[in-house]
């Protein structure tokens, strides 16, 4: 039986969006000077799993799914 995938909720949205940070680098060699450290690999793939599976997508992820087109 087939699952259907979730939608993710604002404060879930929100929470994602501030500790992953839409500022972040996506790899280390894209990092400028004392920068922040940039996306893990387990967040880029949790960031591609949501663009892939989910119905809809909040606004305030938007910014962070567009990175790991």
């Amino acid at each position: 039986m087939a699952r259907r995938a979730e939608a993710i909720d604002v404060s879930e949205a929100k929470w994602l969006a501030e500790h992953i940070g839409a500022n972040r680098p996506l790899y280390e060699n894209e990092r400028v000077g004392g920068g922040r450290r940039p996306l893990r690999d387990n967040e880029r793939t949790l960031l591609a799993l949501i663009k892939r599976a989910s119905p809809e997508i909040h606004p305030a992820l938007k910014p962070l799914l567009e990175k790991v087109a």
